[in-house]
């Protein structure tokens, strides 16, 4: 097994797979023009949100006893390696994006230095602040409202830890998912403006602060003695509410995201926990390999769902453009992870020569 998943919970790594695939499907709507497979896919994301809420914490966990006399450089180290951990994946594929886009819509050279200068905010994460737009993969609005809410987050839990975990992150997650279901009744359409921010930066920020509290309560449970009929029914728990998920994110309806998202962090909290009867069957070669693609599966197919229509035959079948679009999604997958590898492997003698012709010795 991957020495960098080692270290994770299977279970959350298979399901992080399996809900960037749905969302992948989720986003065949905008390549044939109507939504026939995981309508309600979207949900997925709040997954994401909810586990990267939980890991943040357990980071924090690790530096509550250590001093630091620059909180701010803490910050920006914590944020440079969350952002260090997907930008190779990234880079490559907004680069494969940004090329198919070229040739898919037959781009001018205006357009294309139109459209260069246009992503610059993306390839620095700045989008989701209000500066442009994601051009090349918009897929990444996650990462960068993720990043954005930990930015306000990681530093005050430092600071003020009690307070945060006890008072602050509860209520804010509450306040905010108030004030999103009343004002949109649903958790979607990350990218609308509300006045003063992106619609999926709230959504970030609170459920970041969810999936940090689940953190405690994941502490709670792993220190519980539980009995073989304990297990089991937590065991039957988890199950039933990742089902009620699934079948949710199948239902064209997708009317209930503030109830369904109680059920999703309660199976993560279960998934977390460790106590569950099926834990062994995830930690296998398989799965690791799973959660490693997870990241480029979710990043390799926002470009194709958008403009492979402009360069398929017109008229072509639904399921033959499906299979064309999974097909390239998958492949350019595998291109984007191998690339990675190799940029990750290469960057500390790239960063050792540049060091030598740009730095006095």
């Amino acid at each position: 097994m991957d020495k960098k998943m080692s270290g994770r919970v299977m279970e959350i790594e298979l399901f992080r797979f399996l809900f960037s695939v749905m969302i992948l499907f989720r986003h065949a709507e905008y390549l044939l023009g109507e939504n026939l497979l995981f309508p309600g896919a979207a949900f997925g994301v709040e997954f994401f949100f909810l586990v990267s809420g939980y890991l943040m914490m357990a980071s924090l966990e690790k530096m509550a006893s250590i001093h630091t006399d620059d909180l701010g450089r803490e910050t920006l180290l914590f944020l440079k390696k969350k952002a260090g951990a997907v930008y190779p994946e990234f880079f490559v594929s907004a680069a494969i994006g940004f090329t198919f886009q070229w040739f898919s819509r037959a781009l001018s050279w205006d357009e294309v230095e139109k459209l260069l200068s246009e992503s610059f905010f993306e390839l620095t994460f700045l989008t989701r602040v209000g500066l442009g737009e994601n051009n090349m993969n918009s897929v990444i609005w996650y990462v960068q409202a993720m990043l954005l809410g930990m930015l306000i987050l990681y530093p005050l839990n430092r600071k003020y830890p009690k307070m945060m975990r006890t008072i602050i992150m509860p209520f804010a997650a509450l306040v905010l998912l108030g004030y999103l279901n009343m004002k949109y009744g649903h958790l979607r359409s990350p990218s609308r403006w509300t006045g003063w921010t992106y619609k999926g930066n709230v959504r970030a920020i609170a459920e970041l602060c969810l999936g940090a509290e689940a953190f405690f309560v994941v502490r709670w449970l792993k220190g519980m003695q539980f009995s073989r009929l304990g297990k089991t029914l937590l065991t039957a728990l988890k199950w039933l509410c990742w089902i009620v998920i699934m079948v949710y994110m199948w239902n064209p309806l997708c009317d209930k995201d503030f109830f369904m998202l109680a059920v999703l962090w309660a199976a993560v909290v279960l998934a977390f926990s460790g106590q569950c009867l099926d834990v062994e069957i995830y930690r296998n070669k398989l799965v690791a390999f799973l959660g490693k693609f997870s990241l480029p599966i979710y990043l390799s197919h926002a470009f194709y769902c958008l403009y492979m229509s402009q360069i398929l035959p017109e008229g072509m079948r639904y399921r033959y453009m499906l299979m064309w679009y999974v097909g390239c999604s998958v492949l350019t997958a595998f291109v984007v992870m191998y690339l990675a590898d190799v940029i990750r492997k290469k960057l500390p003698s790239l960063k050792a020569a540049m060091k030598r012709c740009f730095l006095v010795q």
